[in-house]
C-alpha cells in the first residue's frame, strides 16, 4: 500500500526551497558538484503547510477521482520531517503518512494510518511517499545529458540510477534555483518513462518557495495536485500547532 505513494514525498524536498547563493554561478560546477548543492539546498530550519485537492483521471473511465490533501513539513539541520494526509471527499476516509528522511541518504522511515487498510487512497493517484524526500537524488550519478528548458526554466538534466533496483530517473534541475522542475522515471532497461512529474506553478515568499500546482502522468492516467492554501516560514519565528495535524481548513485564511 505504501509503495503506491512512495514517489510523492520527494516532490517537496526540493520544491520547498531556500534559494542558494551559488545559483548565479552554477555553470562553474561539474555534474557532481551541482548535484551536491541540490542535495544540500535546505539546511536552514524552515517549515511549510500545503493544503488543497488532488484529482485523477484514467483512460476509459468517465469519472474523476478527487480528494483533499494536506502536507506539513519541517526542515531541520539533519533531516526532513513530514506528514501527508489525504481525505476522500465522498467517503470521508482518512490516510496519513509520517515520514522522516535524513539528508545523509540514510533510509526513509514511514509510518502510516488508514481508515481502511485494504485500500490506498494515495495509490489511486499514482503517488508514493518517498517522493517528498527526494530519495532519488541520493542514487548513483550516471551522467549529465546537457541543458534543456522546462516551463521557462533553464535546467541541467542529470541521470541517476538506483543501485539496488536499477531504476533510473532523469531529473531536470533548475540551473538558477537548484531544484527539479521535471522528473522522469524509467524501469530497468526501458527507454520510455512510465512516470512523469512536472511543476506547473509556484508560490514564493522572499527566499522561500513551494509548488502550488503539480502534474503527474503515465500511460493511461493523469493526476493534478492543486495547493490553494500555502503557509511557509522559518522555525526561529515559530511553528504552527497544526503542522502535523490531520485537520483541514474550512476556508483559506
Amino acid at each position: 500500500m505504501q509503495k503506491n505513494f512512495f514517489y510523492f514525498i520527494a516532490l517537496f524536498y526540493i520544491f520547498f526551497n531556500i534559494i542558494p547563493s551559488a545559483a548565479a554561478n552554477d555553470k562553474k560546477y561539474n555534474s557532481k558538484q551541482f548535484l551536491n548543492i541540490t542535495r544540500n539546498a535546505h539546511i536552514e530550519k524552515t517549515w511549510t503547510i500545503l493544503t488543497g485537492t488532488v484529482t485523477n483521471k484514467r483512460t476509459g473511465k468517465s469519472s474523476v477521482f478527487k480528494s483533499d490533501i494536506k502536507v506539513g513539513m519541517r526542515f531541520t539541520s539533519s533531516r526532513i520531517l513530514a506528514k501527508i494526509t489525504i481525505k476522500d471527499k465522498k467517503e470521508g476516509l482518512l490516510e496519513s503518512y509520517m515520514v522522516g528522511q535524513p539528508y545523509n541518504g540514510m533510509p526513509t522511515s514511514i509510518l502510516s494510518y488508514e481508515d481502511n487498510p485494504d485500500t490506498s487512497l494515495l495509490g489511486e493517484f499514482g503517488l508514493r511517499p518517498e517522493d517528498l524526500t527526494m530519495t532519488f537524488l541520493y542514487w548513483d550519478l550516471k551522467k549529465e545529458y546537457g541543458n534543456e528548458s522546462v516551463k521557462g526554466f533553464d535546467c541541467r538534466v542529470l541521470g541517476l540510477k538506483n543501485p539496488k533496483t536499477k531504476e533510473v530517473v532523469k531529473a531536470f534541475i533548475s540551473s538558477k534555483y537548484f531544484y527539479p522542475i521535471k522528473v522522469e522515471w524509467f524501469k530497468p532497461n526501458q527507454k520510455t518513462a512510465y512516470r512523469n512529474v512536472v511543476i506547473s506553478s509556484f508560490k514564493t515568499e522572499g527566499n522561500l518557495g513551494a509548488p502550488s500546482e503539480l502534474n503527474l502522468y503515465g500511460p493511461g492516467w493523469r493526476t493534478k495536485v492543486d495547493f490553494n492554501y500555502i503557509r511557509l516560514g522559518y522555525t526561529k519565528d515559530g511553528i504552527p500547532k497544526d503542522i502535523f495535524t490531520a485537520t483541514f481548513p474550512s476556508t483559506p485564511e
